[in-house]
């Protein structure tokens, strides 16, 4: 495919474009130059069309895919966009998606990575994802795991993050799936005090503490974070199928496609 054909394709799909994702992949140095302009567009606040959407999500995955860190700077940006224009350009599933971007084209620049996860500004989507990559990149050692550790900890301490955000979700996630079990203290007290953990039962209370004891006793094995899927973008198809999976009932929100006649209802 050319890089042309792979452009329309991307932006104008019903359905996974899964041809073009491939080929994109061999290309991206090509599809680059695109992907970058209607990221800055969209980090300015610039509403873009149903197929420009499409196309900056399809392409951001080719990139992920190809560990292209040079969109890290814009992606980093984009999630720093509120929580609803983030909601609104990715639809269900943004926690993780915004995790697996997050650990395929994070550039290893540490202090930009952390600050972001512990700012309160970040909204709950984007800092889920954030706990999670930071997570994993402390388990593949490409983070130190005392700082990871530090993070987490001081986001309880300091109260880091609202009362009532699902970004605790994300939280806990890190703490157990990097084995923390120095935080099982903090883990209990934000199950009794924070309201997003309300109707947990003890036996989530007990899955969560098998997971963190497993990765503590296990600390070479990836297990449960692939299982989680918290893990990077490989094959851009496998991760754009599962994002139209979860939006597939979803009447509006997000970039859905399966849909050659979406309007501009619920997109960036």
């Amino acid at each position: 495919m050319t890089i042309d054909e792979i452009i329309n394709e991307l932006s104008t799909s019903a359905g996974v474009p899964r041809e073009a994702l491939r080929a994109g992949v061999a290309d991206f140095a090509s599809l680059r130059p695109r992907v970058l302009e209607l990221a800055r567009k969209l980090i300015d606040g610039v509403w873009l069309l149903p197929d420009d959407a499409q196309l900056l999500l399809c392409g951001l995955h080719v990139l992920a895919a190809a560990k292209d860190t040079t969109a890290w700077p814009v992606l980093r940006d984009i999630l720093k966009r509120p929580d609803e224009d983030i909601e609104r350009f990715i639809g269900l599933g943004a926690a993780e998606v915004c995790s697996r971007l997050t650990l395929s084209l994070w550039d290893g620049e540490e202090t930009g990575l952390l600050d972001l996860a512990a700012d309160p500004a970040t909204g709950w989507r984007a800092r889920w994802g954030l706990f999670e990559a930071v997570a994993r990149l402390g388990y593949d050692g490409r983070l130190d795991r005392a700082k990871v550790a530090g993070l987490l900890d001081r986001c309880e301490r300091e109260g880091l993050l609202p009362e009532d955000s699902l970004a605790w979700v994300g939280w806990e996630s890190a703490v157990t799936h990097l084995g923390l079990a120095e935080l099982r203290p903090a883990l209990e007290r934000v199950w009794a005090t924070r309201s997003v953990f309300s109707d947990y039962r003890d036996i989530d209370r007990a899955e969560t503490l098998r997971v963190l004891e497993a990765a503590a006793a296990g600390p070479n094995d990836p297990h449960e974070f692939d299982r989680a899927r918290i893990m990077a973008i490989d094959d851009p198809v496998e991760a754009m199928e599962w994002l139209e999976r979860q939006n597939s009932f979803c009447l509006d929100g997000g970039v859905v496609l399966n849909s050659g006649d979406q309007d501009t209802e619920g997109l960036f």
